[in-house]
């Protein structure tokens, strides 16, 4: 990957939080990117609940019917779940397929789905998310692609932290004055 191509891919996805009213289409969008920039197949995005002990998926991209028919298998926690919650995942790293909880138990329908990279979105020591793309391939993510996936990662956590600090302040009705 080129130096103007990864400044290209960090803009555009900053561009796509910033534009977005909703986390959630923002959270699709920038998802969808990801996958296109590493040629990969499919991700979802996990948020943390405000205790920081549980997360919530929050967004997917192309999934494959053994989880887009099934949501169940999406919920609950897994190997990188797991990990992220106890701290010992605070970089982007590569999950083989046996690693992975989610796809290792089921028999069709994955389409094929070894590989996925896990990239943890923390900002200011604070937990956000956690962030997983997968590929048909087995392969690793090259140390340059990990950055990459690393530099999004915090523009996404800080996307999410501004949109709930939004959400934290109550908002007031103006009332018209009179003339």
């Amino acid at each position: 990957m080129k130096d103007s191509d990864y400044f290209s891919y960090l803009y555009e996805i900053a561009r796509l939080l910033n534009k977005e009213f909703s986390l959630r289409s923002a959270l699709c969008k920038s998802l969808e990117q990801m996958v296109e920039i590493l040629d990969l197949d499919t991700g979802w995005v996990w948020l943390t609940e405000a205790d920081n002990k549980s997360v919530y998926l929050a967004a997917s991209y192309n999934l494959p019917p053994a989880l887009s028919k099934h949501p169940e298998r999406l919920s609950g926690g897994c190997f990188c779940i797991n990990q992220y919650l106890s701290d010992d995942i605070d970089q982007p790293l590569n999950i083989s397929e046996i690693a992975c909880t989610r796809l290792k138990n089921i028999n069709s329908g994955t389409e094929g789905l070894k590989f996925h990279a896990t990239i943890p979105i923390i900002i200011n020591d604070q937990k956000v998310g956690l962030i997983n793309l997968l590929s048909k391939e087995t392969r690793e993510l090259s140390e340059r692609e990990l950055m990459v996936l690393n530099t999004i990662s915090e523009l996404v956590g800080t996307a999410v932290q501004r949109t709930r600090l939004q959400q934290s302040y109550p908002t007031k009705k103006m009332n018209p004055t009179p003339p």
